[in-house]
């Protein structure tokens, strides 16, 4: 994953988003351990705690899978350049091509 992500780019949104998505999911472990912590303890405040922040998680992402599905056009066009992008890397250098070819066989598609 790190050599994928160093393929990428320290910059680009992609990687943005997979240390955005490793941050959400310790944050979501921590929720989730206060949940557990109030049910053993049978803690009321811990568990409204916990039932608030997930429903406030819960509206986040409705709100949030609106916007890219709004801005669809957008998110789509922008895969498509980092595709383009990292499909030019793959001919030059020997390293890129690599990474592609593994994850290609790993998803198994693109003729690999």
């Amino acid at each position: 994953i790190a050599e994928a992500l160093k393929m990428i780019g320290e910059e680009s949104s992609v990687s943005s988003a997979a240390i955005g998505l490793i941050v959400i999911g310790v944050i979501i472990f921590g929720i989730s351990f206060l949940g557990c912590c109030g049910a053993v303890k049978e803690s009321a405040a811990m568990l409204i705690t916990f039932s608030t922040v997930i429903g406030l998680i819960f509206i986040v992402e409705l709100v949030l899978a609106g916007l890219l599905y709004g801005f669809r056009s957008d998110v789509e066009s922008e895969f498509k350049k980092e595709m383009i992008v990292n499909m030019n890397k793959y001919v030059d250098n020997g390293e890129e091509k690599k990474i592609t070819d593994d994850v290609q066989k790993e998803l198994k598609c693109c003729g690999s």
